[in-house]
């Protein structure tokens, strides 16, 4: 299987480099937005997102409506695998547009499913039971099998989140029987995890071994795994509820293991994705912090009031840490804020100063290595200093002028005031 996609990105990378000779852009849509799909499977979110906004592009220029509502369907999958669920909304929304426009069935069905599993995941069950039955009504229309099972494993692992275990096994049994007999192995595998975790969920644990090992194979060492790990992720709660010696515990805590690691790397992909979004904004990243001018940070769209940071040590440490990515020690921290404190002294003042710091932004932002302590350079964040330089070095590099003047342009937007302003500090002013 792994083999088969491998194949297809190659195979989809070299019909690309032949239509771009020819010019034809509608096919081009169609190649990138299906090479975005497998790059996705992957989790290789920045380019499949690359993809999937030069192909929604080339659909609008070539006039292919069509075409644009399917590539934005699949940039609004990518952005609910990332948890930018109400961009997602948007982007579904601008495609069912397009879709009502053609009277489109099969898309029409999709993004209902596809609100549907938002509706889901934020647990709003009474918009995702509308959603799943406005697919409904799509599939009594058209009569497609495909449609049908999809919708259904889709419903199972609804009635999975709802606690009702034996639908969602019933259910995604049903869905399992007719993907592994039609050969679609991703979907086979979907419904064998979901039935796999309603059966933990209800302590059959042999059954559920018998059926995740029709997944573990991809799961734990394809490379195209990504669907599963995501679908394992919204279950963790099974996951970590199995108990005892059973070896689907053991599989479990693997599988969590893949999850963690999706977890760890989901900030940095949020990142890059949204620094490349064009067509439609990515979701605002979960920190802002604000050097240039007045400093600020903002948590989750709130700003930290001076209440929140309760003295302004606690603020400017926290700026201190941004000033020294390598980190800083203890030791280090007291010379710049308590020169003259006995080493007891310090060791109050940093401790209740880094509490103040920890509980103002979240316990995860100042991380303690081997002695150093410094800023979680891993959170969903975005900083103007860090943008500032990133685009002045962009603009030395670049040897268009044009886009030599766009990276300018970027720099200044960023330059809001002196650096740290209000702090008069020899660290800050240096």
């Amino acid at each position: 299987m792994l083999g088969d996609y491998v194949r297809g990105e190659l195979m989809y990378q070299e019909a690309l480099e032949a239509w771009r000779s020819g010019g034809n852009l509608a096919w081009m849509a169609d190649l990138l937005n299906n090479l975005g799909f497998l790059q996705q499977l992957r989790g290789d979110f920045e380019t499949a997102a690359g993809n999937f906004e030069k192909a929604i592009e080339y659909a609008r220029l070539s006039n292919s409506p069509r075409a644009e509502g399917i590539c934005l369907t699949s940039l609004g999958d990518l952005y609910c695998n990332l948890d930018a669920y109400q961009e997602a909304f948007t982007v579904y929304k601008d495609a069912k547009s397009i879709a009502k426009q053609l009277n489109d069935g099969f898309l029409l069905f999709y993004l209902d499913v596809a609100e549907g599993i938002l509706n889901r995941i934020a647990r709003d069950k009474a918009k995702a039971k509308v959603s799943f039955e406005s697919a409904r009504s799509q599939v009594n229309e058209n009569e497609s099998s495909y449609n049908v099972n999809l919708l259904n494993l889709e419903w199972a692992m609804f009635e999975l989140s709802e606690g009702n275990h034996k639908k969602a096994i019933e259910i995604s049994k049903t869905s399992y029987a007719f993907f592994d007999k039609e050969g679609y192995k991703s979907e086979s595998m979907r419904s064998a995890l979901t039935a796999a975790l309603a059966l933990a969920a209800i302590g059959d644990k042999d059954q559920a071994m018998t059926c995740l090992d029709v997944v573990l194979p991809t799961l734990l060492e394809n490379n195209y795994s990504t669907p599963l790990v995501i679908q394992a992720r919204e279950f963790k709660k099974i996951l970590f509820s199995v108990k005892g010696k059973h070896e689907l515990k053991r599989q479990f805590s693997r599988i969590l293991d893949r999850v963690e690691s999706f977890e760890e790397k989901l900030p940095t992909t949020r990142r890059k994705v949204r620094r490349q979004a064009t067509i439609v904004p990515f979701a605002p990243p979960k920190m802002i912090i604000q050097s240039f001018g007045k400093a600020q940070v903002h948590l989750n769209s709130r700003l930290i009031s001076n209440s929140d940071w309760q003295t302004q040590t606690s603020r400017d440490m926290f700026f201190l840490f941004l000033a020294h990515p390598e980190g800083l020690t203890k030791e280090q921290v007291g010379l710049y804020f308590w020169p003259d404190a006995t080493p007891d002294e310090l060791k109050l003042r940093f401790k209740n100063t880094l509490y103040r710091l920890r509980r103002a932004v979240g316990r995860q932002t100042i991380l303690l290595q081997d002695d150093y302590y410094q800023f979680n350079w891993s959170l969903d964040y975005e900083y103007d200093v860090e943008s500032f330089v990133s685009a002045v070095e962009r603009a030395q590099k670049a040897q268009d002028p044009g886009e030599k003047m766009a990276f300018l342009k970027t720099a200044v937007e960023h330059y809001k005031g002196e650096y740290l302003s209000e702090i008069e500090e020899i660290w800050a002013i240096t």
